[in-house]
């Protein structure tokens, strides 16, 4: 708040209701539908694929950021901060440059590249046992017969360790976050300060950092909701992990955590010009940035243009990721200096040009 009024911004602070955990709703869930594979093995077949359906569904609707039944799980209040900054000439655009200000949680799964690998794997396999388990018992209710729900012992295997790993998750202590997500957040408030100094013409500006971003981007979510009709579909830029040491700008194509969510070919454009014409900045495009999400994906499922920055290695490793490790020792401030100014190159090649 602080910077922001030194930079002569108005900033607001917008509550909402937040979530206190990113992996209770999956430990529910999976619970759910082992608990439904039980009540069908136990011959209650239509209790057990009305629970199945209902678990599925659930899970669904989270991973795809939708309300559902799981968001009735215990919340918390919290907040968002936003400031707007007006063009120096008539209003033509609006642009909502993202960063999020909670950190994560420091699971066995995220300590290690190899551990992390394991992980990707068994939610595959497990995404794929709860498609094959719910159909199982929803097709011993439809038989009545038991049998099908016999079958789907197997693909419940491998719900088992993806429930434990969850159970764990909520178990570890928070990271420090340096890199996830205080780098972004240094490259918000630099781009406020800098366009302050030196408003663009025609693009109005809001400065949006959000809380609850680490369970699901809740607070994105608060954003677009409350203020959909107001914006009418603005570019939003999350800037998302930027700091880490052997990375460089790195501008998505796509982010995927279940369903894809792709860049506006726009804004994407945008910044591989900008790559181009500041090769120093050492800026670069990413195609997919699996098993993940940033404060971009709630947007994106609004329907409005998008643009992801989460800077990788060339390998595609995300340093010091939800680990204790993520200390402010392990940053490298060139990179966040970098991205933002790669980003106000961006800026202000959108502000003067046309979609």
């Amino acid at each position: 708040m602080s910077v922001l009024k030194r930079a002569g911004l108005s900033p607001q602070m917008e509550p909402f209701r937040g979530s206190t955990s990113a992996w209770l709703p999956y430990s529910v869930g999976t619970g759910t539908l082992l608990f439904s594979l039980a009540l069908s093995l136990a011959g209650f077949l239509q209790a057990a694929a009305l629970l199945a359906l209902l678990a599925a569904f659930s899970l669904f609707l989270e991973l795809s950021f939708t309300p559902g039944p799981l968001r009735l799980l215990p919340g918390v209040s919290s907040q968002n901060v936003v400031a707007r900054l007006a063009p120096t000439e008539r209003t033509e655009k609006k642009v909502v440059l993202a960063a999020h200000l909670d950190t994560h949680r420091t699971p066995g799964a995220f300590s290690s590249q190899r551990a992390l690998s394991i992980y990707r794997c068994l939610v595959t396999l497990g995404m794929a046992g709860a498609v094959l388990l719910t159909s199982l018992v929803v097709a011993a209710a439809a038989m009545g017969r038991r049998t099908p729900a016999f079958v789907a012992i197997v693909p419940a295997l491998p719900l088992l360790p993806v429930l434990a790993l969850c159970i764990q998750a909520d178990l570890t202590p928070h990271t420090p976050g340096a890199n996830d997500n205080a780098s972004g957040v240094g490259v918000v408030l630099f781009l406020a300060e800098a366009l302050a100094r030196a408003p663009l013409r025609r693009t109005e500006v809001w400065f949006l950092l959000t809380g609850c971003e680490e369970v699901g981007a809740r607070g994105a979510e608060a954003f677009v909701r409350n203020h959909r009709k107001e914006l009418d579909r603005p570019f939003f830029i999350a800037v998302d992990s930027v700091g880490g040491k052997g990375t460089h700008p790195t501008f998505l194509a796509k982010e995927t955590l279940f369903l894809p969510f792709r860049s506006n070919s726009f804004l994407f454009g945008l910044a591989q010009r900008a790559a181009r014409e500041r090769p120093e900045l050492g800026a670069r495009e990413w195609k997919n940035f699996r098993g993940a999400y940033t404060d971009a994906a709630p947007a994106a499922r609004a329907g409005w243009p998008v643009l992801g920055l989460v800077n990788l290695t060339p390998q595609g490793v995300l340093p010091q990721w939800h680990r204790l490790g993520d200390v402010f020792d392990k940053l490298d401030p060139s990179a966040v200096e970098r991205t933002g100014e790669f980003l106000l190159s961006l800026l202000r090649s959108l502000d003067g040009a046309s979609p």
